[in-house]
């Protein structure tokens, strides 16, 4: 799970971030696609799941 939602982060954010600091808010996409900067807060699930998962894995050990 942390897998996926850091590749939301950086698909959704990371990647588009100076188009999105260049518009001040939202950056539309070729596709169609809106990017805002709350695409940043992809990386706080990201964070909490790969912390669960070393905890769990050094409870195993």
């Amino acid at each position: 799970m942390a897998a996926g939602f850091f590749w939301l982060f950086l698909t959704r954010y990371w990647f588009h971030r100076d188009c999105i600091e260049a518009a001040a808010s939202s950056c539309v996409m070729p596709d169609g696609t809106n990017l805002i900067a709350g695409g940043a807060l992809w990386i706080v699930p990201s964070v909490v799941f790969a912390l669960l998962a070393m905890l769990t894995l050094r409870r195993r050990r």
